[in-house]
């Protein structure tokens, strides 16, 4: 159901040419009345009801972690940090669904691909960001362990 495309990235302003892969979604090659159809609509379905429910769900979870008084503040800065990059990666990941589901399609030109590369690349980068995240959560609350006599005061 899903198949890897290669896409020439050339951008002549600085001489890069690379050749990136990106996972293309054959949807429309698949015969409408096979099983394989309606699992792979009920998948993207459910990404849909699952990234909406994110948005939905992260924005008071924001709101409610930096607004708490209980927590230390390092705490509160890294999860509304970590939060924060779920919720761009998450919509970074519906800008590539669109072009997974093929409701947007390349061109191969970079200056009309702008949406397509620059999600792909920040995605990779906020994957980074939030496992980073999870270590310095932990780093913190070993510190907060460690120093237990005066760190959170």
């Amino acid at each position: 159901l899903l198949m890897t495309t290669l896409y020439n990235l050339t951008i002549p302003t600085i001489g890069l040419n690379v050749q990136v892969t990106y996972l293309e979604s054959k949807i429309r090659e698949i015969p409408p009345d096979t099983i394989f159809f309606y699992i792979t609509i009920m998948n993207y379905t459910i990404e849909m009801i699952l990234l909406v429910t994110t948005y939905a769900i992260l924005g008071p979870a924001i709101l409610t972690f930096w607004k708490s008084a209980k927590l230390h503040e390092n705490l509160k800065r890294i999860t509304v940090t970590f939060l924060c990059h779920i919720v761009l990666y998450s919509l970074l990941r519906s800008i590539i669904f669109l072009y997974q589901i093929q409701a947007l399609h390349l061109s191969g030109d970079f200056s009309a691909d702008y949406p397509f590369v620059i999600a792909h690349f920040a995605r990779v980068y906020h994957v980074y960001s939030a496992y980073s995240g999870m270590m310095a959560f932990a780093l913190e609350r070993s510190a907060a362990t460690f120093m237990v006599k005066d760190y959170e005061v």
